[in-house]
C-alpha cells in the first residue's frame, strides 16, 4: 500500500499504484491523488516487503487545470536504511504523459518516494511505476525477428492511439490471457434463427485453435499458445454444452 504526506480527503493514494494508465492529466473517471489545498513540498511512495533493484521510474502528474497543477520542480528519493537519499538524474516535467526518469546506476531499496514541490497550486500524482533492473544477461524481453520490428510497433502505435484508456480497458486479448490462465474466450455469433449442430461448433473452435496456433508460430512466442474457449451465439437456438480437455464450448445467446 503507498503512502503520502498528505491526500484530499475524498481522493485515495492507492491511486498511484493501481496499474491503471491516466488517459490524460485531468483524469475524470479513475482514482487520483491530490494535495489540495496543501502546497509546498508534497510526497508518496512506493514500499516492498524486500529491498527491490530499480533502474527507472514513470510519473504521470494529475492536472485539473484550477487547483492541482504540475509541479515546480520534482525529485525521487530512496530509502537507504537510515534514511532517504536523492536519486540524481534529469527530471521532465509534463503533462498528458509519463515523465521517465533512467538512473545512472541501479539501486537497491525497500521505499521509492516521489517527492513534488508546488507551483502554481497544489500537486497531484495518478500513477507511479517503478521498473526492476534487467536480470543477468536478460533484456527487455522485447526481441522480435528483424523483420517485424516496424510492423509490430506501428501496430502497436495504432493502438496506443486509438484507445484513450488503453490500459484501463479490461477486456482486449492479452487481459483475458492474462486473468483467465493462458485461456481466450471466443464469443461467435450466429446470426440466424437456425439451430447451430454440435458439429459446427466444433468445427468453429478447429478453426480458432489454428488461427491461435499460426498467430503464435508468427511471434516465435516460447511459451505454449494459449487454450481456446469457443462459445456460439444463436438467435433462438439453444446448444448441447460439450466438454473436452482443455476446451469448453457454452451456449451464448444473443437478445
Amino acid at each position: 500500500m503507498p503512502t503520502a504526506s498528505y491526500t484530499s480527503p475524498w481522493e485515495g493514494v492507492a491511486a498511484v499504484s493501481d496499474g491503471i494508465d491516466p488517459p490524460s492529466s485531468n483524469d475524470t473517471v479513475n482514482r487520483r491523488r491530490g494535495t489540495w489545498p496543501n502546497t509546498g513540498s508534497q510526497w508518496a511512495e512506493l514500499a516492498w516487503a524486500s529491498a527491490q533493484t530499480i533502474k527507472s521510474a514513470e510519473v504521470y502528474f494529475f492536472d485539473d487545470g484550477g487547483g492541482v497543477r504540475v509541479p515546480a520542480s520534482w525529485k525521487l528519493q530512496r530509502w537507504t536504511g537510515s534514511a532517504y537519499a536523492d536519486v540524481p538524474g534529469t527530471y521532465p516535467i509534463a503533462a498528458d504523459a509519463y515523465n521517465t526518469i533512467t538512473f545512472a546506476t541501479a539501486v537497491s531499496t525497500t521505499r521509492l518516494r516521489v517527492v513534488l514541490q508546488s507551483g502554481q497550486g497544489s500537486v497531484g500524482l495518478l500513477e507511479i511505476k517503478a521498473w526492476a533492473a534487467d536480470p543477468p544477461g536478460g533484456g527487455t524481453g522485447w526481441n522480435p525477428p528483424a523483420g517485424l520490428v516496424t510492423p509490430l510497433n506501428a501496430v502497436w502505435q495504432h493502438v496506443e492511439s486509438t484507445y484513450p484508456n488503453l490500459y484501463g480497458f479490461r477486456n482486449y486479448g492479452w487481459g483475458q490471457v492474462m486473468a483467465n490462465g493462458g485461456s481466450l474466450n471466443y464469443c461467435v455469433r450466429w446470426d440466424t434463427g437456425a439451430t447451430v449442430t454440435a458439429a459446427q461448433r466444433d468445427q468453429i473452435h478447429v478453426t480458432l485453435a489454428r488461427q491461435v496456433k499460426k498467430w503464435m508460430d508468427l511471434m516465435r512466442t516460447p511459451r505454449s499458445a494459449p487454450n481456446v474457449v469457443a462459445a456460439s451465439s444463436t438467435r433462438a437456438a439453444t446448444i448441447p454444452t460439450a466438454r473436452a480437455a482443455r476446451r469448453t464450448t457454452t451456449t451464448c445467446h444473443s437478445g
